[in-house]
């Protein structure tokens, strides 16, 4: 069996992949592993603010530079400070996991994404218990699946699933 994951599937697949043998390979794709400070600090004080904010606009025309596909899309819409703190805690757990993940992995990421800074992306490779792991940088914002360079996405998806695991993947969304 092989994993791939996408944003928070991406992070949440990292800590369903650490020690478990069954699984073949993994594939992160904008892995959310990393979250910039002023989203810690929201995330951990979300019991203050959280109900009288409600929710919070999240969208940004960044996560998807392509106009059409952005047009389409209808996800990152809003958060409330609970859904925020629960990602933080998913984050933490999934930079936890990471060294436990000794199986094939191969990162997607986009330099341009507005979400995850590409030093998260380097960062997380490193933190990899694993020696077989790559880091693959293509086009687009955050949602590269659907972005600008989304072929290249699915062939080098692709690709590694065929050298380093079979081809039916269990899919961890975002």
């Amino acid at each position: 069996m092989s994993v791939v994951g996408l944003s928070m599937g991406g992070a949440l697949a990292a800590i369903m992949t650490a020690g478990d043998e069954r699984v073949r390979s993994l594939v992160l794709i904008a892995p959310y592993v990393g979250m910039p400070r002023r989203l810690r600090l929201a995330a951990r004080s979300h019991w203050l603010w959280g109900r009288i904010a409600g929710e919070v606009n999240a969208r940004d025309p960044r996560s998807i530079r392509n106009p059409i596909e952005r047009e389409k899309n209808l996800a990152y819409g809003a958060v409330t400070g609970r859904a925020l703190f629960q990602l933080w805690r998913v984050v933490r757990r999934a930079r936890k996991a990471l060294p436990s993940v000794t199986v094939p992995t191969l990162i997607l990421q986009s330099r341009e994404d507005p979400r995850i800074d590409p030093g998260v992306a380097e960062w997380a490779l490193a933190q990899l218990g694993t020696h077989d792991k790559k880091l693959v940088w293509t086009e687009g914002g955050h949602i590269i699946t659907v972005d600008y360079g989304r072929e290249r996405v699915f062939a080098e998806v692709e690709g590694w699933l065929e050298r380093h695991g079979s081809r039916n993947a269990a899919a961890a969304g975002a």
